[in-house]
This record gives C-alpha cells, structure tokens and sequence, in this order.
C-alpha cells in the first residue's frame, strides 16, 4: 500500500491525476472511432451545439474555447478525414464555412454513446446525482475563463 504523503492531499496534484487518467480513458474510448478528444469536441460544436448549419472558423473557436491555431490544425485533420468540409465563401473568398458530412454525423452518434457511458461509469463513482457534479466543474471551468 502506497504511503499518503501531503502532495495526495493536494487538490491540484489530484486534479492533475484525475485529468491524466480521463485523458486517457477517453483516447481509448474514443480509438475504434478514429477520432482524437478535440475531433470530438469540434465535431459535437458543429454537429449537435450549432444544429448541423454551416458555420465559420471564428464562430467555432468562439464557442468551443479552443485555440486558432490548434482548431485549424484539427479542422485540416478532420477534412482529410473526409468529417468535414470547408468552402470558401461566395462574397468574402476568405470566409470559409464549415459543415459536418453524413459520414461524420454517424460516426459522431456512435462515439457520443460510447463517450456519454464513459462519463456516467466515471461521475457515478463520485456522486449519485452526477448533475451536481456538472455544475461544480461549469462553475470551476467558468472561474478558470474569468480568472
């Protein structure tokens, strides 16, 4: 048995820990999909939160939080993946929009069951009403945006 020494006693050290391992219960989770963690989350931006209507880049990193540069980097991903598509825009060639392709809608459905069962195994270990514990990491995750 491993001795408690003060750095397990400390929130940020067992944060760091809990982030490490959901980190990586979610590549394995979301592996047989072929689809890295920020994949899915531009992928569920696009086709669940922005209801499957094309969008720009801007609108996407704006409601995502995630930065331009990665964001454009995992949108190329994506595209070559054949999960989006990118089309320059009639009036302004610099705006591109994006959309979801069916392929990529199917997939998404399958991965976000496969994810969402993850997340209940995971939040029921701590909490029997796991709404409570969203509303502490939306008030944690708001404080770190604001701070």
């Amino acid at each position: 048995m491993r001795k408690e020494t003060n750095l397990h006693k400390s929130a940020h050290y067992l944060i760091w820990q809990l982030n490490n391992d959901w980190q990586r219960q979610l590549r394995a989770c979301l592996r047989p999909y072929g689809l890295t963690y920020v994949e899915f989350i531009l992928l569920t931006a696009l086709i669940k939160d922005m209801n499957k209507r094309a969008v720009n880049h801007e609108h996407l990193i704006m409601y995502s939080h995630t930065p331009k540069s990665m964001t454009s980097k995992v949108l190329r991903s994506l595209e070559a993946k054949q999960l989006i598509w990118r089309r320059k825009g009639i009036i302004d060639g610099r705006a591109i929009s994006l959309r979801a392709t069916n392929r990529a809608v199917l997939l998404f459905e399958d991965a976000t069951k496969a994810v969402a069962t993850l997340e209940k195994s995971r939040l029921i270990q701590i909490s029997k009403h796991p709404g409570s514990v969203i509303s502490n990491l939306r008030k944690l995750a708001g404080d770190a945006k604001n701070g």
